[in-house]
């Protein structure tokens, strides 16, 4: 999923990719993300209707904030190139009205799920067929513990997630330094030193 948002090393959007430079080319029959993205929000402010709030779930911090800087670059060169072909001569950078649009009126909430998903075993897959009656070669199996926490800003409204164990919150960003510094960088040390004390999996290092 985060080769999805098409970045440069720098962390710009990738202008070189041959899937953005088809998509500003093409905006009518784009390829990646962005451009589903910018064209829906685009026919929308064409008919003069409220634009979506873009929930983005991909497992990387902010995701809301980097898609929605990722969009408005991606919007600013669409509209250059639009510009540029209605007036065409025009040898400068007009204004770029749907990047000001999707920066300024589209919410782009960020999110974090934390869910750990082990490998699938054939005793999993035995008592999957056994339960369902059906064989399915790779079911996902999780663990009990399921967090799923979202930034409340939907200016259209929303479901009521939390009926349902949603988390909403105003920041997800403290969340998102709780799991990375004390579940993840615990389990890190926890590998670390049970792989240097002969340990090859982590069940076992906490048995020890």
């Amino acid at each position: 999923t985060e080769k999805a948002y098409l970045r440069a090393a720098d962390g710009t959007l990738d202008k070189a990719h041959p899937d953005i430079v088809h998509d500003l080319a093409n905006p009518g029959s784009p390829k990646t993300a962005h451009g589903f993205l910018a064209e829906a929000l685009a026919r929308r402010r064409a008919a003069g209707t409220t634009p979506f709030t873009v929930l983005c779930c991909d497992n990387l911090p902010a995701n809301g904030a980097t898609l929605h800087r990722l969009l408005v670059e991606f919007a600013k060169l669409r509209d250059f190139r639009l510009d540029r072909q209605v007036d065409a001569g025009l040898d400068r950078q007009v204004d770029a009205d749907l990047a000001h649009h999707i920066a300024d009126e589209v919410a782009f909430p960020s999110s974090m799920v934390d869910r750990i998903v082990p490998a699938t075993t054939d005793a999993d897959r035995a008592r999957v067929a056994g339960e369902l009656g059906l064989e399915d070669a790779w079911p996902v199996m999780t663990e009990p513990f399921r967090q799923w926490v979202i930034e409340d800003r939907f200016p259209a409204g929303r479901p009521a997630w939390e009926k349902f164990g949603v988390t909403m919150v105003e920041d997800v960003g403290p969340f998102e330094d709780m799991k990375l510094r004390l579940l993840n960088g615990a389990h890190s040390g926890i590998a670390y030193l049970g792989l240097l004390s002969g340990h090859p999996t982590v069940d076992r290092a906490f048995a020890d």
